[in-house]
């Protein structure tokens, strides 16, 4: 009998002190995990290893282009908006964006010295005037010059070296009257008087943003990707 009444008292299972100390102990481990796991770190990091991937897949592809191509054109047709081209500069050159929709108009007068890789000159105002974007989101992607990036790669030889245009990730400007360096969106543009361009991103996590830092470039706060890694300008909020 005495034996019967233990079991039974050992069956009634948790005091009510109990399950709330065992509830504390799993909100401070929840928190605990929230705290370790940071999830928004991660999204990050997701994200940044996208914008790197994608922009080694736009290096890769424009170097088969320039390869394969009988008569590549870096900034499209006549290539008036690269830099410059044989006959000198262009005051016609112009950023690329992979943005769509957007109207980024931005008059002022990039930092000074900024082409030591295009004959030494610099932009001389006119890269940031009306610079160029697809006009829609699903023309953002086509490889045939009409996308984001000028080049029409369908002309390459040996075929097509990239399906689609990659955009970032987030792919949005938050101020048209000029794009900086907290805008999430990748930007191209090019000299054609020494076959050269840049594309740059910027990266958000903890984990990778130090490589823009890292690249080589003359700018720490974009990852710069390219042949010249200085026709881009340089400054921590330079509007481009």
């Amino acid at each position: 009998m005495h034996e019967c009444e233990q079991r039974i008292g050992m069956s009634r299972g948790f005091t009510l002190l109990e399950l709330m100390m065992v509830i504390a102990i799993l909100a401070v481990l929840s928190v605990a995990a929230v705290l370790v796991i940071n999830p928004a770190e991660i999204l990050s990091r997701t994200r940044d290893a996208t914008r790197i991937s994608d922009i080694q897949a736009l290096v890769a592809a424009i170097e088969v282009y320039e390869a394969e191509s009988s008569a590549p054109h870096l900034g499209g047709g006549t290539d008036a908006n690269c830099l410059g081209d044989a006959s000198g500069m262009n005051t016609t050159a112009r950023i690329f964006y992979s943005a769509a929709s957007v109207v980024i108009n931005d008059t002022s007068d990039p930092v000074a010295g900024v082409g030591a890789d295009a004959a030494g000159a610099n932009w001389n105002g006119p890269l940031g005037q009306v610079d160029i974007q697809p006009a829609s989101s699903s023309a953002a992607p086509v490889v045939d010059g009409s996308g984001w990036l000028p080049l029409d790669f369908t002309t390459v030889s040996v075929g097509v070296p990239i399906e689609k245009l990659p955009v970032d990730p987030l792919n949005e400007v938050a101020n048209t009257s000029g794009a900086t360096n907290t805008d999430f969106v990748y930007r191209y543009a090019c000299d054609m008087s020494d076959a050269q361009y840049e594309i740059n991103a910027v990266l958000e996590s903890n984990r990778y943003a130090p490589r823009m830092v890292e690249d080589g470039g003359d700018n720490d706060f974009y990852y710069e990707a390219g042949k010249s890694l200085r026709l881009l300008p340089p400054g921590p909020s330079v509007d481009f």
